[in-house]
């Protein structure tokens, strides 16, 4: 081989080799300094029992989390992005680039493990929306955010970031379902839609488990968008999953596995909320049995349930009595349907 010709090779090399430096993103470079961070902390002994992480751990995820929807965002309008489609896997590649090391989830022993990220298409929308959603590995217990969802705006290369939130849950379905779901709205006729969340932190210590939910608009900002209404529930360890919800144009309902205060079985609340505008507001509960209709009339705010009731003073004679009758319900968790033990 000539040397003009070895010179212009290695110069070629040379150049190739800065450039791909170059296009490592910063975004990606800073996520990767966070989970290095992350993984000299460690988890010590005690960390399957405790309630809350090492002091650094939060400002740390933060980090990552933040880090990592930059990097989305940039990916997504990358106009020289080889696929058309986005692909979780590119956004690894780009990890990678920039030095991250990927570590089998058996040998995981640090909080902010990379669980999961993902990009869903939703249809019927104009502009078209896509949702993306990132998972971090918490080993147990926190208040910080080990996930989060962001829906865009847009199509093709061109996505702009309309509604961002995080909390601490896992998504149900696809995956390693234990914790998190939400759900669109289909666009109404002005096209407006809302985005419902449900989660149940993990925690070791807790000895409830609580459903944490709220319904969201988009707003000017990404990062507060509109809350159209937020709450909290007690649900039962004996269901799996603990809730679903369902989102409509105008509504949206939440199926809950609850224990009943009436007679202590298993049972099933249905909390629907109707929307207009900017706000969210509950209507009167529905029950798949007479003891699920009863507990929820008994445990609902009393000015409210009358509310409900103006339609059918027989329902509301019903539910004055629940507290004297719900202990004549048989105690058989056949009662409970859709329940389904662990």
């Amino acid at each position: 081989m000539k040397k003009s010709t070895i010179v212009f090779l290695a110069a070629l090399l040379l150049v190739s080799g800065t450039a791909s430096a170059r296009e490592v993103s910063s975004h990606a470079r800073k996520a990767v300094e966070a989970i290095r961070q992350l993984r000299e902390i460690g988890l010590s002994d005690s960390a399957g029992n405790a309630s809350t992480p090492p002091a650094r751990v939060p400002a740390l995820l933060r980090t990552l989390n933040q880090e990592l929807r930059a990097l989305i965002v940039e990916y997504l309008n990358d106009q020289t992005r080889v696929h058309a489609v986005p692909r979780d896997e590119d956004i690894f590649d780009e990890l990678r680039a920039a030095g991250w090391q990927e570590i089998s989830n058996q040998k995981w022993n640090a909080y902010g493990e990379i669980e999961d990220i993902d990009f869903e298409f939703k249809d019927g929308y104009d502009p078209g929306l896509l949702v993306a959603t990132t998972q971090l590995w918490i080993p147990c217990g926190s208040s910080d955010p080990d996930s989060a969802i962001y829906v865009f705006q847009g199509r093709g290369r061109k996505w702009d970031l309309v509604l961002g939130t995080e909390s601490d849950f896992n998504e149900i379905g696809r995956r390693q379902a234990s914790g998190m779901d939400y759900k669109i709205s289909p666009p109404d006729s002005s096209g407006k839609w809302f985005l419902v969340v449900g989660h149940v932190p993990p925690s070791c210590k807790r000895t409830e488990n609580i459903l944490r939910y709220k319904a969201l608009r988009p707003s000017l900002d990404p990062d507060k968008p509109t809350v159209l209404v937020s709450g909290r529930e007690v649900v039962s360890r004996d269901f799996d999953p603990a809730f679903r919800l369902e989102a409509h144009e105008d509504w949206f309902a939440m199926t809950i596995g609850k224990t009943r205060k009436l007679d202590d079985e298993p049972g099933i609340e249905i909390l629907r909320y109707t929307v207009s505008g900017k706000e969210a507001t509950r209507i009167a509960p529905l029950a798949l049995s007479p003891q699920d209709f009863l507990e929820q009339w008994s445990q609902s705010d009393w000015v409210q349930a009358k509310q409900w009731s103006k339609e059918s003073t027989e329902l509301f004679r019903m539910a004055r009595k629940t507290t004297r009758i719900g202990a004549r319900f048989s105690r058989s968790r056949d009662d409970a349907p859709l329940h389904e033990q662990k």
